[in-house]
């Protein structure tokens, strides 16, 4: 067939090169990620980090060893994701953002977004989803929605509508969405839709407990008090748990 060489071969002359000893180790981590061989890969990305300068470079004049550095470091961390250990992984996420990482592509942006959004960083992770949306010729649903909740964190209620409702656009049966624009659209005060989000989003998901209370907060707001008793009747979770669940 067309298939060339293994990577491993192609790499193999250029590991004894000192000044290639960084690329080289992260190639090969890149290699193992992709295969699903986070213990491999994550060894290597290490490597590679080890022979790469820590200071932060200037803007201008950044080497191709600083330039690797933070790459590195985000794969590393989505590695410790991976194997099982969240905190360290966000942190070095995180550490790869400080250091100028741009996500390229939708599941680096994910990854990043999602990361700031734990560590409180709504602030981060909106920039990093709007120029992976901006640029993209196929929107995503599910980055609408993540940009939606980064707006929400950030109490920028229009903007977080407005982004849900691009998401919805994309993707309408989306229950969690429905009720995360329903709860900004109460509060914004258009009860009318809001009710609207949270009866679609019960007709996608009848079983959901938080839904049903946020309809009947709805109604309840609205002055239909026998509704809102409907719609909280059915409901079996604790209302405190409910309204932070939406």
């Amino acid at each position: 067939g067309g298939r060339g060489p293994p990577l491993e071969a192609l790499l193999a002359p250029l590991a004894d090169q000192p000044s290639l000893r960084d690329v080289v180790a992260y190639l090969k981590g890149r290699a193992a990620f992709a295969r699903g061989r986070m213990g491999t890969a994550r060894r290597k990305f290490t490597e590679a980090l080890a022979a790469t300068p820590t200071e932060d470079p200037p803007a201008q004049g950044r080497s191709g060893a600083e330039a690797l550095r933070p790459s590195a470091l985000f794969y590393l961390g989505r590695c410790l994701q991976a194997l099982g250990d969240a905190g360290s992984g966000r942190a070095r996420i995180m550490e790869a953002l400080d250091q100028d990482f741009r996500p390229e592509t939708v599941e680096e942006a994910v990854v990043a977004a999602r990361a700031c959004l734990t560590a409180g960083r709504a602030d981060r992770a909106i920039p990093i989803l709007e120029a992976i949306l901006l640029n993209r010729v196929d929107p995503s649903a599910a980055l609408w929605a993540m940009l939606g909740r980064a707006h929400q964190a950030k109490g920028s209620i229009a903007a977080a509508i407005s982004a849900f409702t691009e998401s919805l656009r994309l993707e309408p049966s989306q229950a969690d969405t429905l009720a995360l624009r329903a709860s900004l659209l109460r509060r914004a005060g258009d009860r009318s839709k809001a009710r609207e989000d949270a009866l679609e989003a019960i007709q996608i998901e009848p079983d959901n407990a938080a839904l049903r209370y946020l309809l009947a907060l709805v109604e309840l707001e609205a002055g239909a008090v026998e509704s809102a008793v409907r719609a909280g009747a059915t409901a079996t979770a604790p209302i405190a748990v409910a309204i932070e669940r939406v």
